[in-house]
Formats: C-alpha cells, sequence, structure tokens
C-alpha cells in the first residue's frame, strides 16, 4: 500500500486494506441503512458494529465499509431491491466520494469494500435518502 494517505476511520487488520485498493472515483455511491436518518454507525464496518464473521470473509474485507456504485437513474437501487439478502434493509443512503474519501476494492454487483479515512465524514456527504424497502 502506498505510504502517504491519511489514517483509516477504523483499526484494520494487518496487510489491510490489500494492495489492489485504489482511492475512490468521483462520483457517487449507495449504503443500505435500516433507518432514515444517516448517523455515524451506519458508515461503520460490520466488524466494527461487532457482528461475526458468518461464512470466513477474509478479515480485510469485514473491516471494511461495504457499498455499491450509484448510477443517476437508480438502476442499481431497483436491482439490488429484488434480491432477498437486501429485505432487512428500509433505506439507501446516496453518498459523494472522492480520492479522499477512502481506499475501494470493486468485487461483483457495483459492490466496493470502502476503507474510509478518517478525515472524512460522511455525513457530510450524503447526498440523498431514497425509500428502499417498506
Amino acid at each position: 500500500m502506498p505510504s502517504g494517505h491519511p489514517s483509516f476511520a477504523e483499526p484494520l487488520p494487518v496487510d489491510c486494506p490489500p494492495e489492489d485498493a485504489a482511492p475512490l472515483f468521483k462520483g457517487a455511491m449507495i449504503r443500505l441503512a435500516k433507518q432514515a436518518t444517516p448517523t455515524a454507525a451506519d458508515f461503520l464496518s460490520y466488524k466494527a458494529l461487532g457482528g461475526a464473521n458468518v461464512g470466513g470473509v477474509c478479515p480485510c474485507i469485514y473491516s471494511a465499509c461495504s457499498m455499491f456504485q450509484h448510477d443517476n437513474d437508480d438502476e442499481q437501487i431497483r436491482a439490488m431491491q429484488k434480491l432477498p439478502k437486501f429485505r432487512r434493509f428500509r433505506y439507501a443512503y446516496v453518498i459523494s466520494v472522492d480520492a479522499n474519501s477512502g481506499l475501494g476494492l470493486e468485487g461483483q454487483n457495483k459492490h466496493v469494500s470502502v476503507w474510509l479515512y478518517s478525515t472524512f465524514n460522511p455525513l457530510s456527504y450524503v447526498l440523498e435518502v431514497k425509500p428502499f424497502h417498506g
């Protein structure tokens, strides 16, 4: 991992983020949530929230904030609404990000594991709260 980046918002495992993580692109991302009003806890990793690492996910990915790429026509939101694993979420926060927000690693289906910088306050960058289920 290149040196010179800000510290991260959460303590991370050794060798995390992975070397192939890159600065976030300038644009919007989606973070799924259960309540209409965003809080700092809504942008914590599953590990920081005390969730069990069910399925043996890589410790680095388990320590990331799970987000999705957002498109202007909400196609990604509509696609995720159809998936049973997302039924527990009621809202989609659309958040503005750029290279100063953190590092990300793209996965499948527009998923991005994000390691936010401690200097980035995601609550200040929520563009919109969209109903997701309910």
